[in-house]
């Protein structure tokens, strides 16, 4: 979706805040951040087709797009931007119409105008509520979907393994320990922990429907610290959970979050280059192709970002599944929204689109909506050409419509500064290697703060660790070094990574953003 007028003055009044968040940040009451991707109304969730709603929020920027009706029983779709107030957030409903349909000329759209306010409060990054127009509060949830090969197929990670890492959060919600696990498949599902010196084994019960695990572990006959408990549910690429760990009469509990980076393949040394993507289900050997989930959230296509208003795709991978809502308009110029799904395995996904009608419109009753018409095939694909092969990509990618040639793609930044130092300040676990490789402890852990913009770098509050974009034309990730001078800054040791949406990767994890919000989805249920 092209950025409208309203938009760019957003967009404003955020730039104009930056300044003061450069320089010091101060957390947030948001303890999570919720899940972009399709949400759907609880209560209207019932296996047939009806309204629907694609939320994104980076930072304290909100952006919906809802799929709706209109009382003629026209498909029909909304937008809505605004800043969150702590958990909740209230903006105008916009309606476009005249934009560009499947395979019609280039055309901007202009704004049909607001049928009223929407509010959304969220209770965690999977539920909340929202209001209508003519519409009293009901509650929404996150869309959770499995293919069946996920399930039961070779991709599934409970047959090959998955790889985590996570970080523990104390009481004062401040991350205290770091780790690497894995869940392996057994008899049982194991839940294994490791770290610089020590590795625990617990035994875990499986909620396949939640895809949630609950583990128990066995004290340790040396009486050191030992895992008693754990927790934890996968959510797409996002692990949350609690842990509880003993050494002597001493228990201390941790809040779990973190991030599934791998299963299968990547494991192996020589398949370590998967790592650097969310591959979602590894190759089971090096040859087999990445399988990647791409950033959920809301994509454009890179020719129309005019800055006026436009089509947009909402984007939605999880468990071997591609969902897809294209936002766009008819031959005519009346806005409409075309929706598709497929199975997910690699990096190209190809799906039919149907356009409905007849669903429920803003204050008017329930009924649910029809498939009217099938318009043809999209593909989607997330890759780049970088020096003549293909790269898994999860911030940039291709897009063909129906009666169109393919056109690249890329993730919307709802936030000015994502691209600038600005969008690395905030709360990282870093992972840094030494200059020495020989040595036994030549890789350390660390949380780092960056708390000072210093137009070229962001910095930690003392200047031991600065963090610099590495930008080369034309790669559409951009890769972040960061250094920390070590014992009286005469060693120099080294962490880096590619910068993508909600910062994620094998060897960072951005914990908090630069507002100070907590990039987890805080107290979901976890059985």
């Amino acid at each position: 979706m092209k950025s409208s007028s309203r938009f760019r003055t957003l967009r404003s009044a955020i730039a104009a805040s930056a300044v003061a968040l450069s320089c010091t940040l101060s957390w947030a009451a948001r303890d999570f951040t919720p899940q972009a991707g399709t949400w759907v109304i609880s209560e209207e969730l019932d296996g047939k087709p009806g309204r629907g709603l694609a939320i994104d929020v980076q930072g304290n920027t909100f952006f919906m797009q809802v799929f709706g009706y209109e009382k003629n029983g026209d498909a029909t779709f909304y937008t809505a931007t605004g800043q969150m107030k702590g958990n909740t957030v209230t903006a105008p409903l916009m309606q476009y119409q005249g934009g560009r349909s499947f395979g019609g000329d280039a055309r901007d759209a202009v704004e049909l105008g607001s049928p009223g306010n929407v509010t959304v409060s969220f209770a965690n990054g999977l539920q909340g509520t929202v209001q209508f127009p003519g519409e009293g509060p009901v509650a929404i949830e996150r869309f959770i979907a499995m293919s069946e090969q996920f399930v039961v197929g070779q991709l599934s990670p409970r047959k090959v393994g998955r790889q985590l890492k996570v970080v523990g959060l104390d009481e004062a919600g401040q991350p205290a320990i770091a780790w690497d696990a894995v869940l392996v498949r057994e008899n049982l599902g194991l839940f294994q922990i490791t770290g610089k010196s020590s590795s625990r084994r617990l035994e875990c019960s499986e909620l396949p429907q939640l895809e949630a695990y609950i583990c128990q572990g066995q004290e340790p006959e040396d009486g050191s610290a030992w895992v008693a408990s754990a927790q934890l549910r996968v959510v797409g690429i996002d692990i949350q959970g609690q842990i509880e760990m003993r050494e002597g009469e001493t228990s201390r509990r941790y809040a779990l979050i973190g991030m599934g980076i791998s299963a299968g393949g990547a494991g192996i040394p020589e398949c370590l280059q998967y790592q650097q993507i969310y591959v979602q289900t590894g190759p089971r050997y090096c040859g087999g192709p990445p399988v990647i989930t791409p950033s959920n959230g809301t994509w454009i296509i890179t020719d129309e970002l005019s800055g006026k208003p436009g089509r947009g795709i909402a984007v939605d991978v999880q468990n071997g599944l591609a969902i897809a809502q294209v936002f766009n308009y008819l031959a005519d110029g009346r806005s409409s929204f075309h929706m598709g799904s497929n199975d997910y395995a690699g990096i190209t996904t190809t799906m039919a689109l149907t356009r409905y009608a007849d669903g429920r419109y803003f204050g008017g009753p329930q009924r649910s909506a029809r498939a009217v018409e099938p318009v043809g095939e999209m593909q989607l694909q997330f890759a780049e050409l970088n020096q003549q092969r293909l790269d898994a990509n999860r911030v940039a990618g291709t897009v063909q419509f129906p009666g169109e040639l393919p056109q690249r793609m890329q993730r919307l930044a709802l936030e000015p500064d994502s691209s600038s130092h600005q969008g690395l300040l905030g709360q990282w676990m870093l992972i840094f290697l030494g200059p020495d490789r020989t040595k036994p402890s030549w890789q350390e852990t660390r949380f780092i703060t960056l708390s000072r913009d210093l137009g070229d770098a962001a910095a930690s509050e003392d200047g031991s660790v600065q963090c610099k974009r590495q930008s080369q034309e034309g790669l559409w990730l951009q890769g972040v070094v960061c250094e920390w001078w070590r014992n009286d800054r005469s060693e120099l040791w080294k962490s880096s990574f590619m910068q993508q949406t909600n910062n994620r990767s094998a060897s960072a994890m951005q914990i908090r953003d630069r507002h100070g919000n907590l990039l987890g989805l805080g107290d979901i249920p976890l059985d």
